[in-house]
């Protein structure tokens, strides 16, 4: 069973420290301190995986600036951050990540949410590790059969394939992973906002960047993260090359790429109100298929109803006539000969335009469930 993680809360009230230990102390090893300059000096002796910071804190330095000072540290580029703040602006979430944090959480805790997000940030952080070592090894491979240049090509070639934005979404995703780049992508559409990951999972900081920095630059960079904005897709790379020859590389294919993402959501677009036509111009012309169909076989049974009842009359009206006429019983039984066999052959006739009224019923009933699918399910 693999050890617990080690959680380095950074909190200057006491209460505060003492309700985060006694709800986390059960899965996870703590260490709690009261200020930036404490974490700083045992960070080492207890290597944190977690840190829990305030932002408002005494003394000379505050949790953005500890946030800062963590990261500045390589062996804590992993480690997940998490601020705990009566601060809750967008502006101070934002500043929050600018430092490097990975989420936010407002004051007051609800202790189940926190106990989650660690949870889950951890899992995200553990497949980011994995991602990362599965990225660098696809991308070795890829660069080894070709160029930087070589496999943004075949993402162009790849790209007008994408049948919808979810194909566009695993295509970056994909070159992502192929450049060894851990980044999320978030593709806006009228009524939603689709989220992509190279780690699986888009956290709700990222999420709110995501949607505010459309309006930012084309591409904002801010530490080692950096952000590529088009109108309705926005790139986040959580963390960019430190080479700074590569990272200009990636920039350009990057910047490349999402001019290619752009130009072929505007064709999606077009193509799916194009769809979205072809499907109400087939439902109007089966909804009038439809209602010339009723009225056909309305008119059908009308017309068997009426051959039944002609064949009842003429039959009523040869027994009267039977009585006024001279016959005798050879000729009567002749003529009520002939009329019973056509009087047969008429039923059968209606017999046989009932088996096609039920086929008419049963072409309704299945335009009914094409035209209103959801009446249809029990």
């Amino acid at each position: 069973m693999p050890a617990p993680y080690k959680i380095l809360i950074v909190d200057d009230e006491q209460a505060n420290l003492r309700l985060l230990e006694r709800a986390l102390s059960k899965d996870y090893k703590i260490l709690a301190v009261t200020s930036g300059e404490a974490c700083l000096e045992q960070m080492a002796a207890f290597s944190p995986d977690v840190f829990l910071l305030d932002i408002m804190m005494p003394g000379g330095m505050d949790g953005y600036e500890l946030c800062q000072g963590i990261r500045s540290q390589g062996e804590y580029k992993d480690a997940l951050i998490i601020f705990l703040s009566a601060l809750s602006n967008l502006r101070e979430k934002t500043e929050g990540y600018r430092a490097g944090a990975d989420d936010y959480i407002t004051k007051p805790i609800e202790l189940p949410v926190l106990q989650a997000k660690i949870s889950s940030q951890m899992e995200r952080i553990q497949a980011s590790k994995q991602s990362t070592s599965d990225a660098m090894s696809m991308a070795m491979t890829a660069l080894t059969n070709g160029s930087e240049v070589g496999q943004v090509n075949l993402f162009f070639e790849k790209l007008h394939d994408a049948k919808d934005y979810s194909d566009l979404g695993g295509l970056i995703i994909e070159i992502c992973h192929t450049f060894g780049i851990n980044c999320a992508v978030q593709i806006r559409l009228s009524d939603q906002h689709l989220n992509f990951s190279t780690t699986g999972m888009v956290n709700t900081l990222e999420d709110e960047l995501m949607v505010i920095a459309r309006d930012a630059a084309r591409i904002y960079s801010f530490g080692n993260r950096c952000l590529f904005n088009f109108k309705d897709v926005t790139l986040l790379v959580r963390q960019m090359p430190k080479d700074e020859a590569k990272a200009g590389r990636y920039r350009d294919h990057l910047a490349s790429i999402m001019n290619g993402v752009e130009s072929r959501m505007r064709s999606l677009h077009a193509e799916m109100a194009l769809k979205s036509q072809n499907e109400k111009l087939i439902l109007q012309a089966l909804r009038q298929t439809h209602g010339i169909l009723d009225e056909i076989m309305q008119e059908f049974k009308h017309q068997d109803q009426c051959t039944r009842q002609s064949i009842e009359r003429l039959v009523s009206e040869m027994h009267m006539a039977f009585s006024h006429l001279d016959l005798d019983e050879e000729q009567e039984a002749y003529l009520m000969n002939i009329i019973n066999q056509t009087s047969r052959e008429l039923t059968n006739i209606s017999s046989d335009g009932m088996k096609l009224d039920r086929k008419f019923e049963q072409v309704i009933m299945n335009l009914e469930q094409v035209l209103h699918p959801k009446s249809s399910v029990n």
